[in-house]
C-alpha cells in the first residue's frame, strides 16, 4: 500500500514538472511569435513588397533585435516598479540588479557589485516592514512591476496614436508597448512554474499565514545576509525538523528555498556530515527546479571532495553538465568558484588550473554583494586548505 502511494506521488510530481516545462516552453514560444509578428507589422506589408530579400532579412533582424532590447528595458522597469511600490509600502532598499550589475546599499554607502542569477535579467531586493501577527504589506509591492509595465504600455500606445499609424518610429514604440503589456500580464496572471510569478505569489500569500511568514523570512534573511549577518547568527528554529522530514515535505520553489537555507546553515555551523545527508536525500528524491538541481549537484561534489575524496564518487558528481555550470557561474557565484577551487586543489591538482580557480574565487569575492554569504564562502575555502594539508601529511588516508 505504501509503495503504491509513493508511486502515485512520484507520478503526480512528474506530471506537474512536465506541465511546468510545457508552460515555460509556451511562454518562450509565445514571446518569440509575438516578436516575429510585431517585426513584420513594424516593417509593413507595403514596404516589404518593395524590398530585396537581403534588405528584408537585415531589416527584420534589426527590428527583432530592437524588440529584444524592449524586453530587457521593460524587465528592468518591472523591477523598478517593485522598488517604488516597496518604498511606498515601508520596505527598505537593499540592492537593485540589472544584468550582472548590482547597486547595493551598505552602512558605509552605495557600492556597485557584480552578480547574476542564471535565467534572470534583473532583481530588486528589499528588507520588509515588521511582521505583525501574520501580516505585512505585500500586495502593492508585488503588483508594482505589473503596474509599471501597464503604465509604459499606455504611454507608448498613446505616443503611437499621436505619431500616426504609418510612422516607422510610431510602430516601433507601439511594438514596445505590446511587449510591456505582454510582460505585465504574464507576471500578473497567477502561474505556477519553477519560479512563481508575482500573481501566483499574491494568490498564495493571501491563502496562508504560513506562506506569508515564509515569504517575509526569505526577504528579511536576504536583507540581513547582504549587510554581513551570518546564517548561524540569525535566530530561527533550525532544529524543528530533521533532514528526512524536511526533504519529504519539500515542494516547489518555496520548499527548495527553505532547504537551501537549512543546508547553508549546516555549512555555516560546520556540520558537514549533516549537510551532506541533506544534499544526498534531496538529490535522491529529485529536484524539479533545474537551477537548484545543478546547485545541489555542485554542493554534493564539494562535500565529497572535502569529507571523503573518493575518486569514483568525485567522477560521478563531476559530470560535464556540473562542471560546465560551475565554470559558467564562477565569475558571479562564490559557491561555484569555491567548488572549482576544491576540485582543483583536492583532486586534479594541476598547478595552472588551480591558480585560475584561486583567481576566480578572489574575483567573485571582490564583486559579490551579499557579505554574510561571503564570510561563509571564505570559511569553506579555508576548510579546503586545511583538508589538503592534512591529506598531504597522511597520503594513504584516501
Amino acid at each position: 500500500m505504501e509503495d503504491e502511494k509513493r508511486d502515485t506521488v512520484k507520478k503526480q510530481k512528474r506530471s506537474a514538472a512536465g506541465a511546468r516545462q510545457v508552460l515555460k516552453m509556451f511562454f518562450f514560444l509565445a514571446i518569440g511569435a509575438l516578436a516575429g509578428f510585431l517585426s513584420i507589422w513594424v516593417l509593413g506589408v507595403g514596404r516589404m513588397k518593395e524590398m530585396k530579400f537581403g534588405i528584408f532579412l537585415i531589416s527584420y533582424g534589426l527590428i527583432f533585435f530592437g524588440l529584444v532590447i524592449w524586453i530587457f528595458i521593460h524587465t528592468i522597469l518591472h523591477e523598478a516598479g517593485h522598488l517604488v511600490c516597496g518604498l511606498l509600502s515601508g520596505y527598505r532598499y537593499c540592492s537593485f540588479r540589472f544584468g550582472r550589475f548590482t547597486l547595493a546599499k551598505y552602512p558605509d554607502g552605495m557600492k556597485m557589485k557584480r552578480f547574476s542569477i542564471p535565467g534572470t535579467v534583473g532583481q530588486c531586493l528589499m528588507a520588509p516592514p515588521p511582521y505583525n501577527d501574520g501580516s505585512f504589506p505585500y500586495t502593492f509591492y508585488l503588483l508594482g512591476g505589473f503596474m509599471v509595465n501597464l503604465i509604459c504600455a499606455v504611454v507608448l500606445f498613446a505616443v503611437f496614436l499621436l505619431a500616426g499609424s504609418g510612422s516607422f518610429a510610431g510602430r516601433m514604440l507601439a511594438a514596445g508597448g505590446a511587449m510591456a503589456l505582454y510582460l505585465g500580464i504574464v507576471n500578473a496572471v497567477p502561474a505556477k512554474s519553477d519560479i512563481p510569478n508575482d500573481g501566483y505569489q499574491i494568490f498564495m500569500l493571501g491563502k496562508s499565514k504560513e506562506e506569508r511568514r515564509a515569504f517575509w523570512e526569505s526577504l528579511e534573511f536576504n536583507a540581513r545576509l547582504q549587510q554581513g549577518t551570518r546564517l548561524r547568527e540569525i535566530e530561527k528554529d533550525w532544529e524543528a525538523l530533521d533532514n528526512e522530514t524536511l526533504v519529504r515535505q519539500c515542494e516547489g520553489m518555496k520548499g527548495l528555498t527553505g532547504l537551501a537555507m537549512r543546508y547553508n546553515y549546516l555549512l555555516d555551523t560546520e556540520r558537514f556530515a549533516e549537510a551532506e545527508d541533506l544534499c544526498q536525500r534531496l538529490l535522491k528524491k529529485g529536484v524539479s527546479v533545474d537551477l537548484y538541481r545543478k546547485l545541489f549537484l555542485g554542493e554534493a561534489l564539494y562535500l565529497e571532495l572535502l569529507l571523503h575524496g573518493r575518486t569514483e564518487e568525485i567522477e560521478r558528481f563531476a559530470t560535464k553538465e556540473v562542471l560546465d555550470f560551475l565554470k559558467a557561474t564562477a565569475a558571479v557565484m562564490p559557491s561555484s568558484a569555491r567548488t572549482l577551487y576544491a576540485y582543483e586543489r583536492l583532486f586534479r591538482q594541476e598547478e595552472k588550473e588551480l591558480a585560475k580557480a584561486e583567481k576566480q574565487f578572489a574575483d567573485a569575492v571582490k564583486n559579490y554583494p551579499v557579505l554574510g554569504e561571503l564570510a561563509q564562502e571564505q570559511m569553506l575555502v579555508e576548510k579546503v586548505d586545511e583538508v589538503c594539508q592534512q591529506r598531504q601529511k597522511t597520503p594513504d588516508r584516501v
